[in-house]
């Protein structure tokens, strides 16, 4: 590459890190998104107002089911959210100085971080600055890690850890002496450091350690560094969380059941330990010389598959893997559901939470473009570098195919983000692939891409029943991946002219694959979640004049700003109101008015539902918030 593309290749990515940093200052709002956002703002601003993990909404006083908001933990008689403790630590001292708006800044910064290591990532893993700068554009501009630099949760620099644990193993891979192990540390330090952001960073831990126990020389104590650099940031997490609730695992949200414990991954526990013991051998010189390889791998894939199809469990487990995997990666609309507001509309279209919801290849069909580079893991010198790019999207998929977990309110698999820039560099690979072998059959290539094309658009506004909504979620969507994953495997295994042909098409689908990506990410899914945050900041100023000491009930706490850790402030949480008023929320209601409280309902339905209750006798319309009204509960007559 010349001087002058070499400092394109470097520019670029610099510049759209810059840019993210322009936008977090001057255009994104600095608000929550959903409830998440707020649980993380509540624990952002009891840091920095009190230094306290635990957030304040007179529970100690009341007890009340009311006043543990959503994703709130009791723990004695204080709430702790259920998220680790270490983003709200992290970000308090920018909130303190900006805002919220200075918790945006940081997201955009590391956002910035990740772009540049997916570049020197790209770098060290193939040696190919065409692949490593188009890998950062890949990540910057046609994948969802754009909307998440403008964000309050800590999904952005979750994901940099993750990525640094990666770059660092790469650096390890490429090390020599002492330095192995150090760069190894370093993969362990920056996954024990996520932890304290995200508990799903640990996903990135098993391949990157099994990835180094087979390539590097001395992999044992290759892997006693990786582990050792862990402890640090695991014992932090560990410590904060024993504070918080009580208990020494790093890894918890303060409850025995749910996602995050271990119980609910025990069958697929059981089939992993099977692979790892399996690929443990690996490291053993004798089993690491190629001749033994192909029976070790043999032998590991032959045993992996009979503990799923011998035990009922793993085999149930293994078809749910599978499923998942289609409605989580392919198409969402296959999604079994059901979850909390979770409904398919007339025209197929799914909402989670009022958005629009896609699977992965559904917000980035260029990542079809992947089977391409399928065959290469069983030859050639890039098996090492496609296997640890694979591993990555494995680990951090397959949990969550397990139960279909599609991360809740988002418009798009916002837990899939930390295998996003693997998948942007194995993109970009697949792509300079693709430009390499298209030497000829251009003009075939362009007129079947045309054709193509065109009959993938016609096809579903032609249907009848579909919206434009159907069209941009399903349909141009699924055919163009399967265009692009049709032509790509061509592409692989063809061989001279018709191979050129369709690495053109391939290449070609794959570039409008891209602008797709851009066009959802930047045109739709961040407008989406800027809109929803702008809301939540007109909510948050209109109900900002509110009795210091008014008892807020509201089924959204997050639409109208902050009122926790500002006593004698009490906000309450309606939950859905198709069984009335519960007698928790009546007792904290009565409570409320005997006290002398304003209280204050959102919405007409919740201020009729505390009428039919017998909690008011009347409803005063006080502030018009988005979409909603606040009305004054009037006591009731004695």
């Amino acid at each position: 590459m010349s001087a002058g593309r070499s400092i394109v290749a470097v520019a670029l990515p610099c510049l759209l890190g810059a840019a993210w940093l322009a936008a977090a200052l001057f255009w994104a709002a600095p608000a929550p998104f959903t409830i998440d956002g707020f649980t993380y703002w509540a624990m952002i601003d009891a840091i920095a107002r009190d230094g306290s993990l635990f957030v304040e909404n007179g529970y100690a006083e009341y007890r009340a089911e009311a006043l543990r908001l959503v994703l709130m933990v009791p723990s004695g008689d204080r709430l702790a959210p259920q998220y680790p403790g270490g983003w709200g630590i992290f970000a308090a001292p920018a909130y303190m100085v900006a805002g919220l708006g200075g918790v945006v800044i940081l997201n955009s910064a590391a956002t910035a971080v990740t772009l540049w290591l997916v570049w020197s990532t790209a770098r060290g893993l193939f040696d190919d600055r065409r692949v490593a700068a188009s890998a950062a554009l890949i990540y910057g501009l046609a994948s969802f890690a754009a909307e998440y630099a403008f964000g309050v949760w800590p999904h952005a620099i979750a994901t940099m850890t993750a990525a640094l644990a990666i770059w660092a193993a790469v650096r390890a891979w490429r090390a020599d002496g002492a330095r192995v192990f150090l760069w190894a540390a370093v993969a362990g330090l920056a996954v024990g450091a996520g932890l304290n952001f995200r508990v799903d960073v640990i996903l990135v831990l098993p391949p990157v350690a099994v990835w180094l126990l087979g390539t590097v020389a001395r992999p044992y104590r290759t892997l006693g560094a990786l582990l050792a650099g862990l402890v640090p940031g695991a014992a932090a997490a560990a410590a904060i969380n024993h504070a918080k609730f009580g208990t020494f695992s790093p890894i918890s949200y303060g409850q025995s059941e749910g996602s995050v414990s271990l119980g609910h991954y025990s069958g697929l526990m059981a089939i992993a330990a099977v692979l790892m013991v399996a690929l443990l051998a690996l490291g053993l010189p004798r089993v690491r010389r190629n001749v033994y390889r192909p029976v070790v791998l043999g032998a590991v894939m032959a045993a992996v598959v009979a503990a799923i199809a011998a035990i009922p469990q793993t085999r149930q487990i293994g078809l749910g893997i599978v499923e998942g995997i289609w409605v989580l990666v392919v198409n969402f609309q296959d999604h079994p559901g059901p979850y909390h507001w979770f409904e398919t509309l007339d025209d197929g279209t799914v909402v989670t939470f009022g958005l629009r919801k896609k699977a992965l290849l559904q917000s980035m069909p260029w990542a079809a473009v992947l089977v391409l580079l399928v065959p290469g893991l069983f030859r050639g010198e890039r098996r090492a570098p496609l296997a640890l790019g694979f591993m990555v999207v494995a680990a951090v998929v397959v949990p969550f195919a397990m139960s279909a977990w599609h991360g809740g309110m988002s418009s798009n698999m916002r837990y899939f983000l930390h295998a996003v820039p693997m998948i942007a560099i194995l993109g970009a690979v697949a792509l300079i692939e693709l430009k390499d072998r298209a030497a000829a059959g251009s003009a075939a290539a362009l007129a079947a891409l045309v054709a193509v094309i065109a009959a993938g658009a016609a096809w579903p506004l032609l249907g009848q029943g579909r919206s434009m909504s159907s069209v941009v979620q399903i349909d141009f969507p699924g055919a163009l991946m399967a265009g692009i994953a049709l032509t790509a495997l061509a592409a692989a295994v063809l061989s001279g002219t018709a191979r050129a042909v369709a690495a053109r098409m391939a290449a070609s689908l794959t570039g409008v694959g891209l602008l797709t990506g851009f066009v959802i990410t930047h045109a739709i899914d961040i407008q989406a979640s800027q809109q929803a945050r702008q809301l939540n900041i007109v909510g948050a100023e209109a109900a900002a004049g509110l009795p210091e000491d008014a008892l807020l009930v509201t089924p959204v706490p997050s639409s109208l700003g902050l009122r926790v850790n500002r006593p004698p402030a009490l906000t309450a949480q309606a939950g859905i109101l198709e069984g009335g008023i519960d007698a928790d929320l009546a007792g904290l209601v009565r409570a409320a008015h005997a006290e002398g409280r304003a209280v204050v309902a959102h919405g007409g339905l919740l201020a009729q539902a505390l009428l039919d209750a017998g909690l008011a006798h009347d409803a005063t319309p006080l502030v018009e918030v988005p979409r909603s009204m606040l009305f004054l509960m009037e006591p009731p007559r004695d």
